[in-house]
């Protein structure tokens, strides 16, 4: 079922998650601790001042997600978003660092998390029309896992490049911070004006000018009255509260626990060097098992790797590399089919509305991935605070504790609960068949004079 993309076309859709990747993983584990360890700002202050500008940035998600399914132009509805947010997007993620020598101290957390919201509200206008964009490219079951499998790979390899000069942040000041993230800022730019440029909207995905235009409130509460939908989003939240505490906890337990702060980069190259190497093979397993039974797998597989990190200490390197290599070569499954089953999940919903409203329901997992990061911020900053963590001293054994119950033990029992959760989905291959083929009989039916 479903047009099969063009490999020009898969290029120019992934091209700019390449630059996103690392400039979101700059931000997802360098906000915090360049704010406690830079700019000397306390845990639970920088915590609760990141967290709300992340939870501002989520709220305007779904904002972005219903314009951009109403949008109607000559050149489409989502292209003219992400070529009209590409510049802003760059200047803002550049601003996330830039703090004025000058600055006073009482400003300086407030310095960052503005610019951290400025940055994250580009980031909405762009990437919400884009991920939307990549449903509609690919209305095939298995063809929608090929596009994000795409896009996948030039995001991690987008974290990889960051990963590698990541330790050269450890201890540094704000200048090496502002030349890490200017080329990242400029190929943010050229990237989604590249794919706005050189890629065309399917005219089918358009909403006919003659279909009433819902409102807000409506779009926003059809994918809550989705029952599939209810059940992907409490999955994905707990995904992504487990992942967001183990990005922002790693940094302090590179340095604090093992000592070592090139142990962050090592860590992270061998997690996401697996995740590249698996994705082709969880692609080739998307068009053989249920995408259910393979993000179960996935899941069982990140959670456990990373429960070891609550049990690795100094002088352990070859443990906690064969925890990273196996946690990443699980995490290319999650990675590529959640996306995709979401994707499926809109299918459902265009059965039940008749019209096609990608925008707002990835806007809506946009948004709880950003409340999962939100409360990953505030459970860190305050957890820290709690155990009596103090920036460039050497730790008690309380907020060491605090550091590996951040990165291991926590996101283990969040991927359980997880898991537990997603036994309730019930949108396989055999009834998306069924919805696609009810809403191509009602297309046909419209045609008819």
């Amino acid at each position: 079922m479903g047009e099969k993309r063009s490999r020009r076309q898969l290029v120019l859709y992934a091209l700019p998650s390449a630059a996103l990747g690392f400039a979101f993983f700059f931000v997802s584990t360098q906000a915090l601790y360049f704010g406690t360890d830079v700019l000397r700002v306390a845990p639970n202050v920088i915590g609760t001042l990141l967290a709300t500008a992340r939870i501002w940035d989520a709220v305007s998600d779904p904002v972005a997600g219903y314009l951009s399914d109403i949008t109607r132009t000559r050149w489409g509805r989502r292209r003219p978003w992400f070529l009209a947010a590409s510049v802003p997007l760059a200047l803002g993620f550049i601003g996330v660092w830039l703090l004025p020598a000058s600055a006073p101290e009482a400003s300086r957390g407030v310095w960052l998390a503005v610019g951290v919201l400025l940055f994250y509200t580009a980031h909405t206008a762009a990437s919400m029309p884009h991920d939307a964009l990549g449903a509609e490219l690919a209305p095939g079951y298995r063809e929608r896992t090929r596009v994000f499998a795409w896009k996948r790979v030039a995001f991690t390899a987008g974290m990889l490049a960051f990963i590698w000069f990541a330790p050269r942040l450890s201890g540094a000041s704000t200048d090496a911070f502002v030349a890490l993230a200017w080329p990242a800022a400029i190929a943010l730019g050229l990237g989604f004006a590249a794919a706005a440029i050189g890629l065309r909207e399917p005219e089918s995905r358009q909403r006919p000018r003659r279909v009433r235009v819902p409102s807000p409130f409506r779009s926003f509460s059809s994918v809550w009255r989705n029952p599939h939908a209810r059940v992907l989003i409490s999955v994905f939240f707990a995904q992504q509260l487990a992942v967001g505490l183990l990005l922002v906890g790693m940094p302090y337990f590179s340095e604090y626990v093992l000592n070592d702060p090139d142990a962050l980069r090592n860590v992270f190259l061998v997690f996401f060097s697996a995740t590249l190497i698996s994705i082709p093979v969880w692609e080739r397993l998307g068009t053989v098992f249920q995408k259910k039974s393979l993000v179960v797998a996935a899941m069982l597989g990140v959670g456990s790797g990373m429960a070891v990190l609550s049990f690795v200490g100094p002088g352990s390197p070859a443990i906690l590399f064969v925890a990273a290599a196996f946690a990443g070569l699980a995490a290319g499954g999650s990675d590529i089919l959640l996306p995709s089953l979401q994707a499926d999940v809109i299918d459902a919903d265009e059965l039940e509305t008749g019209a096609r409203n990608e925008g707002i329901y990835f806007a809506t997992w946009a948004l709880t991935l950003k409340l999962a990061y939100a409360a990953a911020w505030i459970l860190a900053g305050f957890a820290l605070s709690i155990a009596g963590f103090e920036a460039g001293a050497e730790q008690t054994p309380r907020a060491l504790l605090a550091v590996r119950v951040l990165t291991g033990g926590a996101p283990f029992v969040i991927y359980l609960l997880a898991i537990l959760s997603f036994a309730r989905f019930r949108l396989d291959e055999a009834e998306h068949r069924r919805i696609r083929s009810l809403i191509d009989a009602r297309a046909i039916e419209r045609l008819q004079p």
